[in-house]
């Protein structure tokens, strides 16, 4: 029997699925197993202080997931041999991060992810697509600015809860042309300003998702800029402070393409901003208006009738009555998620829970 070519190899490795089997094969078969390292496409890393004996051997990966702590010369072996790669998960969840306490603390010269790592990877890899750094701490600007300056076909950039980013990110991120997703999540650093060049540059007729929470800075200046991102379908703006107002409010209003806004905790938010978003925000399929104050039945009974909404949370809504829910829901017929406060449990008639219920709207106490 002749000797199969790689290609031969190739074909019969698509057709096993099983991990375990093809496991197996890899071990008894050294041509299966430097083949599967040439057509594998993903990869979960699971121990980076291994990851630099086995990567050189898949030097055609598409993705990389990574959830736990690396280091910049993890990155680096990454750009070294992954030059190929379109999508970068080092999203850091919050079970890694307490698990990784006793491995930092075990290894106390360990320097946690930083610039130099996301550098060496921007310089390497310019195909990327999809890079998420969430809870990566020490990302800073030069990181983000080097991803923006080579890596032109970023779609989709997560850099939740790193600390470090400013406005000076924002600049960088605003020569995108083909970003559609920029979360932004407690990134308390950013201002205004960072908003204005998002605003003004490539990014504000192609962005779809905008993630501001928690951005304690904003301010009416900065909401008022949103109406120009003209293709923004999912906005939050949940705890940017007292300083977003019905000024800010009503602008947002000017994005009549969204399709889902969180507002919740926006304490200075009234039912004038809530009107005109009604009024011209007719696409609109979820709201969250949770814990704002000012917000009253007056405001909520401006969605009555909406064609489109689905999704609605009204927990910490103190002024927002049974009768103004009843109205607003059994008038909106595509609704089909209703969050409502605990205290207002006993104040909801029977009757009224048993028609939204008929109509098979889910419906959580919080």
């Amino acid at each position: 029997m002749e000797k199969l070519s790689d290609d031969e190899v190739g074909q019969i490795m698509r057709r096993v699925r099983s991990r375990s089997d093809r496991r197996a094969c890899a071990q008894v078969c050294s041509q299966w197993h430097r083949v599967e390292g040439l057509t594998r496409n993903s990869l979960r890393i699971l121990d980076p202080q291994l990851m630099h004996q086995f990567l050189p051997h898949f030097r055609n990966l598409l993705s990389i997931e990574a959830q736990m702590e690396v280091c910049d010369r993890d990155l680096e072996c990454m750009a070294e041999n992954c030059r190929s790669l379109q999508v970068l998960n080092l999203y850091l969840s919050k079970w890694r991060r307490v698990m990784d306490l006793e491995f930092l603390s075990t290894y106390q010269d360990f320097k946690p992810l930083g610039d130099d790592g996301v550098v060496a990877i921007a310089n390497n890899c310019k195909d990327l697509q999809h890079v998420s750094l969430r809870w990566r701490q020490g990302i800073g600007d030069i990181a983000v600015s080097a991803l923006a300056r080579s890596c032109s076909l970023l779609v989709y950039l997560d850099l939740g809860h790193c600390k470090r980013i400013t406005d000076r990110s924002l600049e960088a991120v605003s020569h995108l042309e083909c970003l559609e997703v920029l979360i932004l999540r407690n990134c308390n650093l950013i201002t205004d300003w960072g908003l204005s060049y998002l605003a003004n540059g490539a990014t504000n007729k192609r962005i779809k998702r905008l993630d501001l929470c928690e951005c304690d800075q904003l301010t009416d200046s900065g909401a008022v800029l949103l109406q120009q991102l003209s293709a923004l379908q999912v906005l939050n703006l949940a705890e940017c402070g007292p300083n977003v107002t019905d000024v800010g409010g009503t602008g947002i209003a000017g994005v009549t393409t969204l399709q889902s806004l969180n507002l919740a905790w926006l304490i200075n938010v009234s039912d004038v901003s809530i009107i005109t978003i009604a009024h011209h925000c007719v696409d609109m399929e979820e709201l969250n208006l949770s814990g704002c104050e000012l917000v009253t039945g007056t405001g909520l009974r401006a969605f009555a009738g909406h064609k489109k909404l689905r999704a609605l949370t009204l927990s910490s809504c103190s002024n927002i009555h049974s009768d103004d829910v009843d109205a607003t829901a059994s008038s909106c017929l595509a609704l089909h998620y209703l969050c409502l406060d605990r205290g207002l449990r006993p104040w909801m008639p029977e009757e009224c829970l048993e028609r939204l219920q008929s109509r098979k709207i889910e419906i959580e106490w919080l």
